[in-house]
């Protein structure tokens, strides 16, 4: 959430962000996935998303 405040900060408000970008910058937020906090722990919502699909 830290990042979306930053980008608040940036455009003033998240209207005036064009939505490809912000669905960009989301989706290279790191997530925690793990039980440590190990960097093998951590992924992003693109790399998720390219595990589930090449199962299809």
């Amino acid at each position: 959430m830290y990042e979306l405040e930053v980008w608040k900060e940036e455009f003033r408000t998240l209207d005036n962000m064009p939505m490809t970008e912000l669905a960009s910058r989301m989706n290279r937020i790191p997530i925690h996935i793990g039980k440590s906090k190990k960097f093998a722990d951590f992924t992003t919502s693109t790399q998720e998303m390219k595990k589930v699909l090449s199962h299809f």
